[in-house]
């Protein structure tokens, strides 16, 4: 259902350029345009008839109040998923300042890979501005005034950590069901929602260990090798013909 109405907000997009007299620079880009729209009609036609529905009755429920949570529920997911990435790289860096060890060109890498995040940030915070907004004033433009329903920033974004309030009642955001509102209930969702992170992380750990437990096998495996190599070559020097032809070199030449 997401998908179907992201879908449907890039077509009215495209739409609405159009009606405002914003057509492409070239005949060329204009067909471009042109196919793109089509190819997206059949593709939501498609996905309505994957739902069990027709694409008139969907596009009659995207008109009512139900879509709009279900669009800033999107919108909240992708920008927490965001989040999350961002905070993953950050870690790394602040992990390095803290004393562990990180390459000068691999923290640049790193840094380089949050500064791209950037705009797809932006974009995603100006999207679920824009739905929060939408959704608040269709059901309680009162909400708007609120200082915690006020336009997130990227300053503000960069600041909240994934820990953060906003982000912990992900599952509960703007649901009107009871499952929603109950506070055991909601309780008990997180806690098995914990679980399940818990049995990522034991995943998570038990591949860090093979990978170490791998390194630590190869770099034995070296060092007796090394080792070896080292027995090999102090052979060789107390061997009694490489002894000979040692002293014959290393005897003193005669004087005339």
């Amino acid at each position: 259902m997401t998908e179907f109405l992201d879908n449907k907000e890039l077509l009215e997009s495209y739409r609405a350029r159009m009606a405002r007299g914003k057509w492409p620079a070239t005949l060329a880009k204009a067909n471009k345009m042109f196919q793109a729209i089509d190819d997206w009609g059949k593709a939501q036609r498609a996905l309505a008839a994957a739902l069990g529905t027709n694409y008139a009755a969907l596009c009659g429920q995207c008109k009512s109040k139900l879509s709009l949570p279900t669009l800033l529920w999107k919108a909240k997911s992708d920008l927490y998923k965001l989040a999350v990435t961002v905070r993953a790289e950050k870690e790394l860096v602040i992990t390095t300042d803290s004393g562990n060890g990180l390459g000068t060109q691999l923290k640049e890498k790193i840094m380089g890979a949050i500064n791209r995040c950037k705009n797809l940030v932006e974009k995603a915070i100006k999207c679920f501005n824009k739905r929060r907004q939408d959704y608040l004033q269709k059901v309680d433009p009162l909400q708007l005034l609120l200082p915690e329903n006020q336009d997130l920033t990227l300053a503000d974004f960069k600041a909240m950590d994934v820990t953060n309030p906003p982000w912990n009642d992900n599952h509960f955001y703007h649901a009107p069901a009871l499952w929603a509102l109950d506070p055991n209930v909601r309780k008990g969702i997180k806690l098995v929602l914990f679980l399940d992170w818990v049995e990522e992380e034991v995943e998570l750990l038990t591949q860090e260990l093979d990978q170490s437990i791998t390194w630590a096998c190869e770099y034995h495996h070296l060092l007796r090798s090394t080792f070896a190599k080292i027995d090999l070559d102090a052979q060789e020097l107390i061997d009694p013909k490489f002894q000979t032809m040692s002293s014959l070199i290393s005897y003193p030449p005669s004087h005339q």
